[in-house]
């Protein structure tokens, strides 16, 4: 017994060895086998699994492989990818099965969820009613990321357009089929205006100019919603003060995210002019001139101006404008004058008994004029004003005789004028829009 025992084992322990060799000689040639099954066939079938609101030929329509093509795991896998990226599915699997009549392969797709509504947060500067208008995403469809990525897209292009900036801070589908998307729109963390000391063509920066003369003329404030037409338009009211020859603006990013940093680069202009001279006149005299004139006085946008005559012609006047008397924009001017102008007959006095082609006439004005003027809408285009005038004035003809000159005109004048204009010139020195209508009644 126990003979048989032994030999029992041993035949037992031979048929493991037998059958150990032979899986390793068979091995390479079943993997061989398989190979040769998947890859190198013809396709004969493919199958689209899982897809329910999707039609089989919109999936078919993408993919390459067909039956009777040659059949090859690159292949397989590129046409996975041609279907995801349909943006229909948030998962595609493939799979190749090897039979006597080809290659079966198939795809197994899992469709997004339908959407039932779209929230949109975060649009505060235009309405979601308008942004939803753009979107070809609509209630009902089958999620697309590709068609979301393009409608996200369009919603960073419109607010480009009416001069925000938007980013799409997350995109995600709810429970219940809510498509969630959060935006989030940039917001003026700070106006500031850096200055820079280099060479004469180099340097910019408020060195003259007081801060706040600036300031005052901006409709943006740190805090509000970023807009790039408002910053073009406080940087046409700033240029129109006539203190720069150069201006523009930069955008950092500001220390919150979603925040930017408006820099204002200013370069600023001489403001001050002074002209002195001296010649002769038609009358043989000796006429000596004198002309001062600051657009900046004390670097608050103040004008100053001193004109002078003595000699033939004397004559003089003072002048001075203040464009902010109070926070209301009230503008004022104030002029003292005495003036001396030389003038020549036109119209029907050049027919009058006691004048010729070089009869001339000298008029003196002397008084002065206050002006006060301000904006009643709040985009500064519509302005009302009024202006008393007092002044002596007096006419003598030069070439008359003494009587005559005793008839001419003396007398006075006091004047109220009253005004209104709307100003629509992007840059009022060299405007490429808009104009300027004016009615004034003395």
């Amino acid at each position: 017994m126990l003979s048989s025992h032994r030999d029992t084992q041993t035949i037992l322990h031979g048929l493991a060895v037998i059958l150990i060799f032979a899986g390793i000689l068979l091995h390479p040639a079943a993997s061989r086998a398989q190979e040769f099954v998947v890859e190198g066939k013809r396709v004969a079938e493919i199958l689209i699994v899982g897809n329910k609101e999707i039609a089989n030929e919109s999936i078919m329509g993408v993919i390459q492989l067909e039956p009777g093509a040659e059949f090859t795991l690159e292949k397989m896998e590129a046409d996975k990818n041609r279907i995801m990226q349909m943006g229909y599915f948030f998962d595609v699997q493939d799979k190749s099965d090897a039979t006597q009549r080809g290659t079966i392969v198939t795809f197994t797709v899992f469709e997004n969820p339908k959407v039932v509504s779209i929230d949109l947060r975060g649009c505060e500067s235009i309405p979601a009613k308008e942004l939803l208008l753009l979107m070809k995403t609509k209630p009902g469809d089958v999620l697309n990321s590709s068609i979301v990525q393009k409608d996200m897209d369009t919603i960073r292009d419109f607010y480009k357009k009416k001069g925000f900036i938007a980013e799409v801070e997350d995109v995600d589908i709810q429970e219940g089929g809510v498509l969630r998307v959060q935006l989030r729109e940039a917001i003026i963390e700070s106006i500031r205006f850096p200055k820079h000391k280099g060479k004469k063509d180099e340097r910019y920066g408020l060195f003259k100019t007081r801060e706040y003369v600036i300031r005052r003329e901006m409709t943006i404030k740190p805090g509000d919603k970023f807009n790039s037409k408002k910053v073009a338009r406080d940087l046409n009211a700033i240029f129109n003060l006539g203190l720069s020859e150069d201006l523009r603006y930069e955008l950092k990013q500001g220390n919150e995210p979603g925040n930017v940093i408006v820099d204002i680069i200013i370069k600023e202009k001489k403001t001050g002019t002074a002209a002195v001279g001296m010649g002769f006149s038609s009358r043989s005299e000796i006429v000596g001139f004198l002309d001062l004139n600051e657009a900046n006085f004390k670097g608050r946008a103040e004008s100053l101006s001193l004109r002078g005559e003595a000699g033939d012609r004397e004559s003089f006047e003072v002048s001075y404008a203040k464009p902010w008397l109070d926070t209301k924009r009230t503008a004022m001017s104030v002029s003292l004058y005495n003036r001396l102008i030389y003038r020549e007959p036109r119209g029907f006095l050049r027919f009058a008994p006691t004048t010729t082609a070089t009869t001339t006439f000298e008029e003196r004005r002397k008084g002065g004029r206050i002006g006060l003027s301000r904006p009643f809408k709040k985009d500064r285009r519509n302005s009302i004003g009024v202006q008393v005038r007092n002044e002596e004035v007096s006419m003598i003809q030069t070439d008359a005789t003494t009587l005559q000159r005793i008839k001419s005109d003396f007398g006075r004048i006091m004047g109220v004028a009253l005004s209104a204009a709307r100003d629509t010139r992007d840059i009022r020195f060299d405007p490429s829009s808009g104009g300027r209508d004016a009615i004034t009644m003395e």
